[in-house]
């Protein structure tokens, strides 16, 4: 029992005591290096002290006049948010300067700034990563949500590799050499992560829709969104249709299988469309032209021999859907020709149907259904 008692004390003395620890070290290396007037340093420590004790009094003090001279100003509740990504570097990194010199001025200082690479705007939330692999070593942090900034300490005569990444988008990356770094200077580094279109993408349609008076018709009033809603609502039946027998065993796997595709493609599709109307736009707006170019499909047991009006209608029914997206807000670019949707009719294979495929229910026959959108060409306006 004694045992266990001293246990809980040591633990809690650990807890206690660990932050006290570190907030003594990068307190005494931020008094050191602002006074040596390595600002990039007396910055990093200084934030690092804030993340422990925010109303530290001097290294509040620190931080703003090396933002200042750094000609990092910040306004009032930005430098509040700012410890939070000021991150103690990896112990690999202090071991590495430890062991070259003991003196901290011998660190430099980077500042990484992630940035959209379609507009230059701030990126927050992104992963940035440091690796060397003259020591074999590297670190991962994530900036915060309200900026887009991360401040790291390097040691000096190295060669680094930092690569920034963030779901949506492709990875940034640039290189920086310490070898010519003078004792306490700042580097800065601009990373510019490029948005994923996540191509191609398939949106799905119910049997034979959308639908026309005259089957030859190749245009339809219908934007998908509309016969998007109509196919959710048709669950049961695909589930009814996709199960070979009233048992309950064959209807949870026909419940789980159509229940599965109905999830992950027919209602996930709007989502994608979605995202691909947010990047639209923000080429647009940047002064980008942009050219989507989508290809249509009919399945097996469509419009007979001929479904060239149906795949049209179908791929009509999307150009509609980024017609009426937002009240209109891509008509401008579609009139002026910055947005331009070019259709590809893919004919239907004349092979016989999978075995499978035994009504237009089936799943083999609904995955079939589709349009998708293959390739996204951007070029910038002069």
């Amino acid at each position: 029992m004694k045992n266990v008692t001293l246990l809980v004390l040591l633990l809690i003395m650990t807890n206690v005591l660990a932050p006290a620890q570190t907030l003594k070290k990068h307190e005494r290396k931020a008094r050191k290096t602002f006074k040596k007037e390595a600002y990039g340093m007396a910055l990093y420590h200084s934030e690092a002290v804030l993340k422990i004790d925010s109303t530290h009094e001097e290294a509040i003090q620190w931080s703003t006049i090396s933002r200042e001279v750094l000609h990092l100003n910040k306004t009032p509740a930005e430098l509040a948010q700012m410890h939070i990504v000021a991150i103690p570097f990896a112990d690999v990194f202090e071991e590495l300067v430890e062991k070259e010199t003991a003196n901290s001025a011998s660190f430099t200082t980077l500042v990484v700034n992630t940035l959209n690479a379609v507009d230059s705007s701030a990126l927050n939330q992104t992963y940035i990563g440091i690796t060397n692999d003259g020591f074999g070593q590297g670190y991962f942090v994530q900036n915060d949500a309200s900026t887009n900034m991360a401040i790291f300490p390097l040691p000096r005569n190295h060669f680094f590799t930092i690569t920034g990444t963030k779901n949506g988008f492709s990875s940034g990356t640039s290189t920086l050499s310490t070898r010519d770094v003078s004792e306490g200077d700042t580097l800065f580094c601009e990373l510019y992560l490029t948005p994923s279109w996540g191509m191609p993408i398939s949106v799905y349609f119910d049997f034979e829709n959308p639908r026309a008076l005259d089957p030859s018709d190749s245009t339809t009033n219908l934007s998908y969104e509309e016969t998007w809603v109509d196919y959710l609502y048709k669950i049961n039946e695909y589930i009814d249709s996709n199960s070979i027998s009233d048992s309950l065993v064959h209807r949870a796997t026909a419940q789980k299988e159509v229940g599965s595709f109905f999830i992950h493609s027919v209602d996930a599709s709007y989502d994608k469309l979605e995202s691909v109307c947010h990047l639209l736009e923000d080429y647009l707006r940047a002064g980008y032209k942009v050219v989507l170019t989508m290809e249509g499909h009919a399945g097996p047991y469509e419009s007979g021999n001929d479904p060239r009006a149906l795949i049209n209608r179908r791929l009509h029914s999307i150009e509609n859907f980024f017609s009426f997206y937002r009240a209109g807000i891509f008509q401008p670019w579609l009139a002026n020709g910055n947005l331009k949707i070019e259709r590809q009719v893919v004919e239907r294979p004349r092979s016989v149907p999978p075995p499978k495929a035994k009504n237009a229910f089936a799943l083999e026959a609904a995955k079939a259904r589709k349009v998708v959108l293959k390739m996204v060409e951007v070029t910038e306006i002069k």
